[in-house]
């Protein structure tokens, strides 16, 4: 499917239409393996199974991905978490920051269940790699949850917490055997200050310090009234 974004560079912003024909999520996917580990026992908490393989790299439906303001669930334990996102297309890499929201019930079931089964939300801006390959690692991630009224920092730090584009383009086009092309993956994410929050809303952001700018998206959680059986 095609999606439209903006593009915004050094110069302006106009509209950019991408190819997108699938979605990898990579997790446990930080540089550092202490911070892999945090990671793994926060889930573990919920009952989430230890991984085979660091990283892992779910594949999701091309039609999971989305601008949405708003996300429909069926119950309270359902979050997001902040990723960058890569898209490759056309011979060229955009960026983006993302959501990759997750079922955490589910979870304690099947991992890949519970990424294919929510959204992946992104924000609607992308910049072209190329302005930003070289100082990538100077990029600054955050998420916020809002829960009952109430806002709270969730998750920041710098893209280098987490692999590299070519490191995570690697592993996945090493998992596939072949070239990615129309290909979106989501980085991995950054550990919480304080633990999983589930909450009514969720924002994400991503900053250049270096070009002095900034995307950002937010959505809100609608809870689906509860099924007659």
């Amino acid at each position: 499917m095609k999606m439209e974004f903006q593009l915004q560079t050094q110069t302006g912003s106009g509209p950019v239409s991408l190819q997108v024909d699938e979605i990898y999520n990579v997790g446990y996917a930080g540089r550092d393996q202490e911070v892999v580990r945090r990671h793994v026992e926060e889930l573990a908490e919920m009952g989430v199974a230890v991984p085979k393989h660091v990283p892992t790299i779910y594949p999701v439906s091309s039609t999971s991905l989305t601008t949405a303001e708003e996300v429909e669930v069926t119950h309270g334990k359902t979050s997001g978490e902040i990723e960058f996102v890569l898209f490759l297309t056309g011979g060229r890499q955009y960026l983006s920051v993302g959501s990759d929201h997750s079922d955490r019930a589910l979870e304690a079931f099947s991992v890949p269940m519970a990424k294919q089964i929510c959204p992946n939300l992104t924000a609607g801006v992308v910049w072209d790699m190329d302005e930003v390959a070289g100082h990538f690692d100077r990029l600054v991630m955050r998420s916020y949850v809002t829960r009952d009224g109430v806002r709270t920092l969730y998750q920041e730090g710098r893209v280098d917490e987490l692999l590299s584009p070519e490191q995570l383009i690697g592993a996945v086009e090493q998992h596939l055997g072949r070239r990615c092309e129309n290909a979106v993956i989501y980085s991995g994410t950054l550990p919480t200050r304080d633990g999983m929050i589930y909450g009514e809303k969720f924002e994400y952001e991503l900053e250049d310090p270096v070009l002095n700018r900034r995307m950002a998206s937010a959505y809100r959680l609608r809870l689906l009234p509860a099924p007659r059986e």
